[in-house]
Parts: structure tokens; C-alpha cells; sequence
């Protein structure tokens, strides 16, 4: 892992200060685009100063000098379909460090940086393509709520995401078992 002073400053420099980043406003969950320097710009703002709670959770860093700075855990690598079931010749073509979907010769999803400041959450959300993920919190910290996928949790989530009022309703209060 990086050395305990490592910033977000940092991890510009490791993944480009041009790199567009996926940040999502907190308080809409909407996603809208920034780059690198943006976002570390907007990171350094003093608390009082931001208009808006902005978090990035979709910054995949394969294929950068980032990637160099974090091993993942080897149980994760055991199970991971990209790694063990995606065709060899395909994960060698991708070079390119891009988010992009039509340039990616196989499912980036291997090495993930989330940078979020003060107040920031994510929504439930299922992850993508039902990929397992891993965290390491780097600094500061994290709250997790978990719900089990049974048949009548997934329904309860479905009806949840389509009715358009995440905002109003907290899933962990219908479902069965959520937990912290």
C-alpha cells in the first residue's frame, strides 16, 4: 500500500492530471465528469467553501502507475472471473489506462481508488456485472450497510431503484436483515 502520507495528489500524478474521473453528487446521485485536476482542486476546497458533496467511486487504475502501489488480496485473485476465465490474449491487448467502454478489450474492474471528503455515501447499489469487491480504507473511514441477495431482497431493491425515491426511502428499513 502507498506510504502513509499518500494524497490525492498523489494519485493525480500516479494517473495523469488530464485523466476524466466519474464523480457522483452525493446528494443527487448523479454522476457528472471531472478531471484529475479538477477533482483535487474541489478535494483541497476548505469544507466550508463546497457547494456540493462530490465522490468518486468508479476510478479504475489498471495499466497506470498507480496500479504498481496496491496488491489486492490473493483470495480475491483466486476468484476473480476477469483473471481466471477471460481469454488471455484479449486482458494482454488492453495497454491503455481507459475507462472507456469501447476501447476496453476485457472488464476493467481489477483495481478501483475511491476518493470522497467528509459526509460523502454511496446508495445501495448492486456492483457491477455482480462483481465481488474488496476495500482497503486508506484514511478516514467507511460504513457499509449489507443486505443478504435472497430472491425477496433483490424484488424489494428492484422496486426500490424504479421507484425514483432513494432519496426518501431507506432501503435497509424494507428489506430483510440489513446490517451495519
Amino acid at each position: 500500500m502507498p506510504d502513509p502520507d499518500f494524497t490525492v495528489r498523489d494519485v493525480k500524478l500516479l494517473v495523469g492530471s488530464r485523466r476524466l474521473v466519474d464523480v457522483m453528487d452525493v446528494n443527487t446521485q448523479k454522476g457528472t465528469e471531472m478531471s484529475m485536476s479538477q477533482f483535487v482542486r474541489y478535494y483541497e476546497t476548505p469544507e466550508a467553501q463546497r457547494d456540493k458533496l462530490y465522490n468518486v467511486i468508479s476510478l479504475e487504475f489498471s495499466h497506470t502507475k498507480l496500479e504498481h502501489l496496491v496488491k489486492r488480496p490473493t483470495v480475491v485473485d483466486l476468484v476473480d472471473w476477469v483473471d481466471n476465465m477471460w481469454p488471455q490474449h484479449l486482458k494482454e491487448k488492453q495497454t491503455e489506462a481507459t475507462n472507456a467502454i469501447a476501447e476496453m478489450k476485457y472488464p476493467k474492474v481489477k483495481k478501483y481508488c475511491l476518493m470522497s471528503v467528509k459526509g460523502c455515501f454511496t446508495d445501495f447499489h448492486i456492483d457491477f456485472g455482480g462483481t465481488s469487491v474488496w476495500y482497503h480504507v486508506f484514511r478516514g473511514g467507511k460504513i457499509f450497510w449489507l443486505i443478504p441477495p435472497t430472491l425477496h431482497n433483490l424484488a424489494l431493491y428492484e422496486e426500490w431503484v424504479l421507484s425514483g425515491k432513494q432519496s426518501d426511502i431507506f432501503l435497509g428499513d424494507r428489506v430483510e436483515r440489513c446490517q451495519r
